[in-house]
Parts: structure tokens; sequence; C-alpha cells
């Protein structure tokens, strides 16, 4: 049947490489195509880097870095908040984890209020959990120095290719097809109980 289709859009050569695998379809399939996530992307803030901190109370100085969009156990916030217990002489860091839990699902309000204890345990860390417009969810992203991706399973991710219309390097986990939504001055994480940069 695949054979026969007139065309498969995908986000990432991994993910039509592991396409090509599972199915035992030849390498090349005619109409296998590649679109980036963020394709017909539009910015939806017009704010500078400076102003974007002002408006959101970014303290002058900080290194701020962002995990934005739903709150869901598979996201793996909670990794960044453990790395940055690792690191208590960092001063000048700030984490910022903004977004809203999405479905009437005990397990992620389970890890709302995970989050929020982990996060009560270092001052430089903040849970702040709202729905975002597009507006403010783009002005996070362009107030951020990093933009965090620490996610325990995931092919392709929205913020990232949101986080690439503004040029907002990342911090992400190598899981999935991230690697291939990294922006210049990116880093691909492989995360642990402590986590190491390749």
């Amino acid at each position: 049947w695949w054979r026969r289709v007139g065309g498969v859009i995908f986000h990432s050569s991994r993910e039509r490489d592991a396409f090509y695998r599972y199915y035992a379809l030849p390498t090349g399939q005619p109409g296998f195509e590649i679109v980036p996530h963020e394709r017909y992307f539009e910015r939806r803030c017009a704010l500078d880097r400076a102003a974007a901190r002002r408006m959101l109370g970014v303290e002058p100085g900080v290194c701020q870095l962002l995990c934005i969009g739903f709150i869901q156990p598979h996201k793996g916030f909670d990794r960044v908040i453990r790395a940055l217990a690792a690191v208590p002489q960092a001063d000048n860091l700030r984490l910022k984890i903004v977004g809203s839990v999405r479905l009437a699902w005990d397990k992620a309000h389970a890890y709302a209020r995970e989050l929020h204890e982990l996060a009560g345990r270092d001052a430089r860390c903040e849970v702040i959990e709202t729905w975002l417009s597009d507006e403010l969810f783009d002005a996070w992203l362009i107030a951020a120095d990093y933009v965090v991706l620490p996610y325990r399973e995931i092919w392709t991710s929205g913020v990232a290719a949101r986080a690439r219309l503004y040029g907002r390097p990342l911090l992400a986990a190598d899981t999935g097809s991230l690697s291939e939504q990294l922006t210049p001055g990116s880093m691909s994480m492989y995360w642990s109980a402590s986590f190491t940069s390749r």
C-alpha cells in the first residue's frame, strides 16, 4: 500500500528512514518528502530581546534557560531542575518552566506538582503554570538565552521549530530527530542523572 501512495510528508530524515526500514521500502521511495517542521510557521511577536525580557521580568544580566510548552512527563523538564542542582555555584543561571497541562490526565497533573516541588528547592528555578497565547509564547522564546528541550521521547518539536524563527539556540536531548532541528549555537545533550554534551 505504501508503495502506491502519491506522497508522504515527514519532518525529518530520521523519521523517513525509520519508516523505510519498518515497512521494508526501498530507500528513495518516490514522493517521500521532507518538509521542515517550521516551513509554514510565522512570527507572532514583534518585541526585541530587551523589550521581551523587561515585559517578562527577566533579571538583567542572567543567563535565562527556558522550558516551554505543554507539561507532560515525556517532556523531561524535571531533568533541567535536577541538572541545575548539580551546579549550585552557577548563580547567574535562571530556569523558567512555562506552560500548562494540556490533558485531564492524572499523570500530567502529578508531573506538574512534581515540577513545582522540585523548583521550590532552588531559588534559580520557577514554574509558571499558565496557558500561553501565540504572542506570549514567542515573547518567552525571544527573551531566553537558551531554549531547553530535555525530552525523553519525541520525533520533532514545535517548540524547536518556533525557536528557529527567532534564531534561539537550543539545548536539546539527543532523541528522535531533535538533532536535525538545532539552530546555530545549539547543543545536543545526552541526559542521565548528570548530563554531558556532544
